[in-house]
């Protein structure tokens, strides 16, 4: 038995505040830099299914941010372990949409203020949840600005370490 994990390399977005979905794929989306693709795509554990080797391989840490990204990085770089990527069979199936909300605690797919992913309809996976979904919005505060979409650091510094403001951090103040 071998430590493996797969995750999908292209998902859903879904927005409280519209009530709105978009299609993200970090490897083609023209609004997602470079040096982002790789953590984008391996990074957000929401689409994770892995073995129980790999979950007693690699432990999560103990974080309220980015403990997906070092359980995978362990896996893959620490562990050698099988990564397998996913593609949605298509922009309609709906399969898990990555949820934006005004108490995310997270990052979410934006590159400044502007929202990654293209808007598409409904897909036909979720128009069943639309009643469930209008029902949760109405108890969700106002929205805040989003946060950008900050690549992790090092396994070896934890990213609710690395300093949030400051030369070089791309955070407001930050000066170079």
């Amino acid at each position: 038995r071998h430590a493996a994990i797969i995750t999908l390399q292209d998902w859903h977005l879904f927005d409280f505040a519209g009530l709105s979905f978009r299609y993200m794929d970090p490897q083609t989306d023209p609004g997602v830099l470079n040096s982002w693709r790789k953590d984008m795509i391996y990074g957000y554990g929401f689409s994770y299914m892995y073995t129980r080797k790999a979950w007693r391989t690699q432990a999560f840490p103990d974080t309220e941010d980015c403990e997906d990204d070092v359980f995978m990085a362990g896996l893959r770089d620490k562990h050698k372990a099988c990564i397998g990527l996913v593609k949605l069979p298509s922009q309609d199936f709906g399969l898990v949409a990555h949820t934006f909300h005004t108490d995310n605690t997270g990052v979410s797919e934006f590159n400044g203020s502007k929202r990654l992913g293209s808007a598409v309809p409904v897909p036909p996976g979720f128009e069943d949840l639309l009643p469930i979904l209008r029902g949760i919005s109405t108890q969700i505060p106002r929205p805040l600005p989003p946060r950008p979409f900050v690549p992790p650091g090092p396994l070896s510094w934890p990213r609710t370490l690395q300093p949030t403001s400051g030369p070089g951090t791309g955070f407001p103040g930050a000066t170079k």
